[in-house]
């Protein structure tokens, strides 16, 4: 993969959407081409304030998270964008460190340059839109503590690329390639017996947790449940509990069910606010270390634990239930601020909601 941060100073950008969809955000980003599937992707501080952007699972991560949407020109409008290769994390919402920010200050930008191929299943030869959308957590100046419920919304300008199929195939194949080769490298079994006990005890819980909230998504409250997924449409329920059965039935399942789980981090992408992460393309989910220090199951609304952590996890890979869901935000504060549309694709929503249903919140 290919990754560069530079410093650099533009002005005239486009102003994005909303912040929470009301004011104007002061953030926008603007994406170039730079070779083949190679992009530039430019993160500029149009206001008169500076924000400590907080950068894990954004444009701006090294790590190999989900960036953009690319879809193939000519394809159907609901035609499911090109299959994403990389990593979707469970993050904390609070202890961040300085290192977890990019200070962007006003007039200033930031870009990240990336090769498109590296993450994205660009097979067929062709014209694909690249397009990128969200929110940016962030802290004040010189702070690390999260503004919460207050993300900073952006959308680019939607950039086209002229993709060659087989070269873009090779792109992707030498990433999957090297990442297996560190998969071997780890031993299967690479859980101690206590880690082991642990996990088994987690699945159960995950098991119970989600199954209780699919049932609550097509028979319980309609008012709690338009809480989580702003919707109290017949089909969205059912969307719900149709993916909360999947989650509480590979839970049962695991170990031996579709997903390798993993108490070691195989691929090297845990850091140190992170969770776990799941790689969907390989059926993968690995704990990391902060995962080992919550408790197995919380008695907080809306507050983190190893069960909790699961079902995110699990929501995110496509062989438990297609497509599997996106980081569209993390945090009640923040999951409570999404559209209906994202809620619906929203891990750490799915997450709360079955916290929720479990405790009574």
């Amino acid at each position: 993969m290919k990754y560069s941060i530079t410093a650099i100073t533009l002005a005239g950008l486009a102003a994005a959407a909303a912040i929470n969809g009301k004011e104007g955000s002061p953030v926008t980003v603007s994406l170039s081409s730079v070779d083949h599937t190679t992009i530039k992707a430019t993160i500029t501080n149009n206001g008169d304030k500076a924000y400590n952007i907080m950068h894990k699972g954004t444009l701006l991560d090294s790590l190999p998270v989900d960036k953009f949407r690319v879809t193939r020109d000519g394809a159907a409008d609901d035609a499911a964008p090109a299959a994403f290769h990389g990593v979707k994390l469970r993050m904390a919402n609070t202890g961040f460190e300085e290192a977890d920010f990019t200070p962007l200050a006003p007039g200033e930008s930031k870009a990240v340059v990336v090769d498109v191929a590296s993450l994205y299943a660009l097979d067929t030869s062709g014209t694909y839109h690249v397009h990128a959308a969200g929110r940016l957590r962030f802290a004040e100046a010189n702070s690390t503590e999260l503004v919460r419920g207050r993300g900073l919304r952006f959308a680019s300008n939607r950039l086209a690329l002229d993709v060659d199929g087989p070269a873009a195939r090779q792109v992707l194949r030498d990433v999957e390639a090297r990442l297996a080769a560190m998969r071997r490298s780890t031993v299967q079994s690479d859980c101690t017996d206590a880690q082991k006990a642990t996990v088994v005890d987690g699945l159960a819980r995950c098991a119970s947790q989600a199954s209780k909230a699919a049932d609550a998504a097509l028979n319980g409250s309609a008012a709690k449940f338009k809480e989580y997924f702003m919707s109290t449409a017949a089909k969205d329920r059912q969307l719900v509990a149709d993916r909360l059965t999947a989650v509480a039935k590979e839970c049962d399942a695991s170990p031996g069910g579709v997903l390798d789980l993993h108490c070691k981090d195989v691929y090297n992408y845990c850091a140190s606010n992170t969770y776990a992460y799941t790689r969907s393309s390989a059926n993968a989910v690995i704990w990391c270390k902060q995962y080992w220090n919550h408790d197995l199951e919380t008695e907080t609304c809306h507050g983190d634990d190893k069960t909790g952590t699961t079902i995110h996890e699990f929501t995110h890979a496509d062989s438990v239930f297609s497509p599997g869901t996106d980081d569209n935000a993390y945090g009640y504060d923040d999951c409570m601020q999404l559209s209906r549309a994202d809620a619906l694709t929203n891990a750490d929503t799915y997450e709360y909601y079955a916290n929720a249903i479990h405790l009574g919140c």
